[in-house]
């Protein structure tokens, strides 16, 4: 055989081999690669396959009721129908509109909101077009659908709070998920579905809304439903029980109706259950579950008395002389005898500075207990001058001012209780004795919620114990204390005789002759009321003007009016409701403020019973809870 013809026998030879090795290469991977996605992957593959022969779509649950402590409803659902549009699915908005307006209205700005979502992510959250259909404008838009496409109707629950105003800032509202908010559940992709804004709607949002269901269709090569597969029922969310009574929030809110701005709380001493808490001005919270339109919106959101503001909670205000309880316990826990006398001239100086006494002519000799019925700033200014900032704002603190106070309830401001390291850290500049002194009669630089004045006289009638407020009821487990002769709320740890010395100047600031509070007091022995009145400035009161004669309140600018407040507890004898208020700009603590706080608990007492046994409780060493 020639030498040409050996190579190229040897070069077909050796190709052969190369693409034989080839083919047995790759069928080897085609086999590994078939034995992997059979056995390794199959389960994979046949989900994808799954979900291309079916559909899940997500069942929303019906949201919890809300109920307040007697089982009257709050908050509640009724089914409607609703229009939603998917915007992100719709081709042509304006064709869409001019078809559904031959069936239904769609008012200008609805459409104008349309056209604004659909440029923003917003177009990928359910547009609500049109709320509470007639089954006859259903029926009509179903039977348009192909034409309609991204239109969808929806039978969904509707938040409805049947007392409206009343209860606007406890219950809360919902409202749709913003766009922050919608990336956070799978049900709040759903059209109408609904989440907690505020009030106990927002802060129990994960108990009142419950679990989602699902219902797993068979659909055909287009995409559409042959047959129901599965079905999932959601889990309706909890119903929720507050410790409000409705009647006392009705009265308390008809009474504040009159007033531009102010806030109002009344609560039990011993659990802390919260049975009343008014803020004024108030809203409709079923404009935020309905879709607020845009003229509401304005008109809540420009309104200058801050409606949607929850003032009990959130409202910051100088506690004016309410906060002179918390320099009297200080003194009596640092041995100042109840005896201790001032001469109260009507000012004191202090470097180049007058410090003034509201009553221009000055008290006289007062001790104690005269102080605290009359309100003598003279006799609190000397007072603080020997205990000292730090030694004021440690009593202050246990009393409940100056932190939050574990509400459960959104928003709740910590109010303050300022100290010298507080003065260096926020403003830069050392504290002064001026400082001192009015911070001793509630002003300069402290600051306290409408909440915390009422937690304070709690702390002081209850035995004291460092009860904390709650809208929900005192689980039983810690009210079964009670039956030991024990409280669920640690001790404030000060002497038993100090509180009973507070409680006796209490009972005279609104029993005796003399106090700021005696035209207030209850008539009635068994159900009186102990107390103190405030009255916070809120402009400065030049030297001319003192000597002149301070402008009345009634002649000044509504702004410029001081805060009117009075905290207290009733009944004196037996102590089992602790109430306050502040109106804004009211003017007199005692004229005006303490009338107020008489009728809500003078009523409470009448009406409402405590949610446990009675318990006769003193204070001692060890804390509890």
């Amino acid at each position: 055989m020639p030498q040409q013809d050996l190579s190229q026998e040897e070069i077909f030879s050796r190709r052969a081999v190369i693409l034989g090795s080839a083919q047995v290469a790759l069928l080897t991977a085609l086999l590994g690669r078939l034995g992997w996605l059979q056995l390794v992957q199959s389960s994979h593959y046949q989900k994808l396959s799954e979900r291309n022969r079916t559909q899940v779509d997500l069942l929303p649950p019906a949201r919890g009721r809300i109920f307040d402590r007697n089982g009257q409803e709050l908050a509640l659902n009724l089914s409607k129908y609703n229009l939603y549009i998917m915007l992100d699915r719709v081709r042509d908005l304006d064709a869409m509109v001019k078809a559904l307006r031959e069936i239904t209205p769609l008012e200008k700005e609805v459409v104008e909101e349309m056209h604004e979502n659909l440029k923003t992510s917003r177009r990928f959250i359910p547009f609500a077009a049109r709320r509470d259909l007639s089954w006859a404008v259903v029926t009509r838009i179903e039977a348009r659908a192909a034409d309609l496409k991204g239109a969808k109707i929806n039978l969904s629950d509707q938040r409805i709070y049947p007392f409206r105003n009343t209860l606007a800032h406890i219950v809360g509202y919902v409202s749709r998920p913003s766009e922050r908010e919608i990336t956070k559940h799978p049900l709040y992709y759903l059209p109408g579905f609904m989440v907690g804004k505020s009030g106990v709607e927002k802060g129990y949002e994960e108990s009142l809304r419950g679990l989602g269901g699902e219902t797993r269709y068979e659909v055909n090569a287009r995409g559409q439903k042959v047959s129901e597969v599965a079905r999932i029922s959601p889990q309706h969310g909890r119903e929720l029980w507050l410790s409000l009574d409705v009647r006392l929030q009705s009265l308390i809110a008809k009474k504040l109706i009159a007033e531009k701005r102010a806030a109002a709380v009344v609560l039990d001493i011993h659990t802390g259950e919260i049975v009343a808490a008014v803020s004024t001005p108030s809203f409709d919270p079923n404009l935020f579950a309905q879709g607020i339109d845009r003229a509401s919106w304005k008109s809540i959101s420009t309104n200058p008395h801050y409606p949607l503001t929850n003032k009990v909670v959130s409202g910051a205000y100088a506690p004016g002389s309410i906060f002179k309880t918390a320099v009297m316990l200080a003194a009596l826990e640092k041995g100042f005898p109840v005896s201790t006398r001032h001469i109260c001239h009507g000012r004191i100086k202090h470097g180049n500075r007058w410090f003034h006494c509201w009553r221009r002519g000055g008290h006289g000799s007062v001790a104690m207990i005269d102080a605290m019925r009359e309100s003598c700033d003279v006799w609190f200014y000397k007072v603080a001058l020997a205990l000292g900032i730090s030694t004021i704002s440690k009593y202050a603190q246990l009393l409940g001012y100056g932190h939050k106070l574990n509400l459960d309830l959104p928003d709740e401001k910590a109010g303050l209780v300022p100290s010298k390291a507080w003065k260096i850290r926020k403003i830069g500049r050392p504290w002064l004795i001026s400082d001192t002194l009015l911070s001793a009669i509630g002003q300069g630089y402290v600051l306290a919620t409408p909440l915390q004045m009422a937690v304070q006289m709690a702390r002081i009638a209850n035995g004291g114990f460092a009860v904390e407020p709650r809208v929900t009821f005192l689980p039983d487990s810690r009210k079964r204390l009670f039956a030991d002769g024990k409280s669920p709320f640690r001790p404030l740890g000060v002497e038993k005789s100090s509180l009973m010395l507070l409680r006796a100047g209490l009972d005279e600031v609104v029993n005796h002759p003399a106090g700021t509070a005696y035209k207030a007091r209850i008539h009635v022995p068994a159900r009186a009321m102990a107390g103190k009145t405030g009255t916070a400035q809120v402009r400065r009161i030049s030297t001319k003007e003192r000597q002149g004669g301070i402008i009345h309140n009634l002649a000044l600018p509504w702004l410029k009016r001081d805060h009117a407040m009075f905290a207290g507890f009733a009944p004196v004898s037996d102590p089992q409701w602790a109430a306050a208020i502040v109106v804004e700009h009211g003017g007199s603590g005692g004229a005006v403020a303490a009338p107020y706080v008489r009728d809500f608990l003078d009523y409470a007492q009448k009406i409402i019973k405590p949610s446990y046994q009675r318990p006769t409780v003193e204070p001692t060493e060890e804390g509890i809870g």
